[in-house]
């Protein structure tokens, strides 16, 4: 969840292991865990997006 500055804390956490880590396959565990993070955050947008968008009327099911 982002916070007030609109970045991810672990987003910033990973960055800070990859950049720190020494071996390269630290490295890359940090790099797809990164990737990762970031594929959520926009499925999450996606869906939360879609959830809070209104339904019009002529679209809305009969019957309820």
């Amino acid at each position: 969840m982002p916070n007030q500055l609109g970045t991810d804390p672990l987003e910033v956490i990973a960055a800070a292991n990859m950049e720190r880590e020494k071996s390269f396959e630290k490295k890359e565990f940090w790099a797809d865990f990164r990737k990762k993070i970031g594929a959520l955050a926009v499925a999450g947008l996606m869906v939360l997006t879609t959830l809070m968008s209104p339904v019009e009327g002529s679209k809305a099911p009969s019957g309820v």
